[in-house]
């Protein structure tokens, strides 16, 4: 019930601005209650897993439960209105406000600190001034545009590619910037192995947006604080389903209505769990295929060269339904470039499930952590 209001007052207000604003997409107060409405779901449940006794518990819910000391009204206040986390994210636990409060005031960091932070600032700032100079020419807006339909297919896929890249990179940036905020919080501070580092709470990683290969490799390096906080509260919460695809398919769902009622949510994520899961079989099918095993093994560096081009050129057109939100607008944008990126991925599927029906005897496996050899077949 909780979680309902939670929700339900969010998106009374996502209702009352399209009556007011004819569906238009504003920023205003809804999107930090967007924010605040995840934030406060999750200290749901961590309220609620501390009333669980600890052998019901996964290793992930013991660090955030909140088992003796529930929050006063004042620390409720305090973590839901937390200055670097409320506009923009990131998504954090209460007991980590918590150890913030509480860890020593140490000066020997102070320096440190702030030259983190200024670098996140500048380096933040810097990508969000470029892409806002950029988007004047390439504007998601633009697609429905006579000129746009004007363009040869090529210049269309173009096009989306680069729209969709600085969508995408001016939300790193923002969150880039917003992570110089928690630093000199404290929030993002923390050791490991005795080493400080700065970026516990840290949104978005641009050097490794730069280098991912995959789709499945986003999840590290783009929205990272989100991407986890629904794996732990949402996707592992539907492991009685006993059916994966179904619990990404509901998580999925969540996040398509978190955002809003606009179709274009519900489609991109949707097309999301589409595209995840045809790379997936393909990976699989490729990792079995002696052509393919014997190609990597003269360029071993082929893989790596290959799913950066194949990401980049699909990646924009994975979000024109997420950038222009109504279906009567992107549906004429996905006609005009005849829907290449559905083709793509569902042929994909299909051939990489054929290939291993027909000619793998074994179940094909893929490794799933991103770090290690996972960008290259063996």
């Amino acid at each position: 019930m909780l979680l309902l209001l939670l929700q339900g007052y969010y998106l009374g207000g996502i209702y009352m601005q399209e009556a007011c604003c004819h569906g238009q997409y504003k920023l205003n107060w809804l999107t930090p209650q967007c924010v605040l409405a995840l934030r406060l779901i999750g200290l749901s449940f961590d309220l609620y897993d501390g009333t669980k006794k600890p052998h019901l518990l996964t290793p992930d819910q013991k660090l955030s439960a909140l088992t003796n000391t529930p929050p006063s009204l004042t620390e409720t206040l305090a973590y839901s209105f937390f200055p670097g986390g409320y506009l923009i994210g990131p998504q954090f636990p209460l007991l980590r406000l918590r150890k913030l409060i509480r860890q020593p005031k140490d000066d020997i960091y102070v320096n440190e600190r702030y030259m983190e932070a200024g670098k996140q600032c500048l380096i933040g700032s810097a990508i969000l001034i470029a892409t806002q100079v950029l988007t004047v020419r390439y504007n998601p807006l633009y697609y429905s545009s006579y000129q746009f339909m004007e363009f040869y297919f090529p210049e269309k896929v173009f096009f989306v590619m680069i729209a969709g890249h600085l969508t995408i990179i001016k939300y790193l940036a923002i969150w880039t910037i917003n992570d110089g905020a928690c630093i000199i919080s404290g929030l993002g501070f923390y050791k490991c192995e005795g080493k400080v580092a700065w970026d516990a709470v840290r949104n978005a990683n641009l050097l490794k947006f730069a280098k991912i290969t995959r789709f499945q490799h986003l999840i590290v390096s783009y929205n990272i604080n989100t991407n986890a906080w629904l794996l732990k509260y949402v996707h592992k919460r539907l492991k009685f389903l006993n059916v994966r695809i179904l619990s990404h398919f509901c998580s999925m769902m969540f996040l398509a209505i978190w955002h809003g009622f606009h179709t274009g949510y519900f489609t991109a994520f949707g097309f999301q769990l589409v595209v995840m899961n045809a790379e997936k079989e393909f990976v699989m099918a490729a990792s079995k295929s002696p052509f393919i095993k014997d190609l990597v093994g003269k360029f071993p560096r082929l893989p790596d060269l290959v799913g950066f081009v194949y990401l980049h050129l699909l990646l924009g057109y994975c979000v024109i339904d997420f950038s222009l939100l109504h279906w009567n607008i992107y549906r004429h944008v996905y006609n005009s470039v005849y829907w290449y990126g559905h083709i793509f991925f569902v042929s994909m599927f299909l051939l990489s499930k054929a290939y291993c029906f027909f000619t793998v005897p074994v179940p094909c496996r893929v490794e799933k952590r991103y770090g290690q050899e996972d960008a290259k077949i063996k």
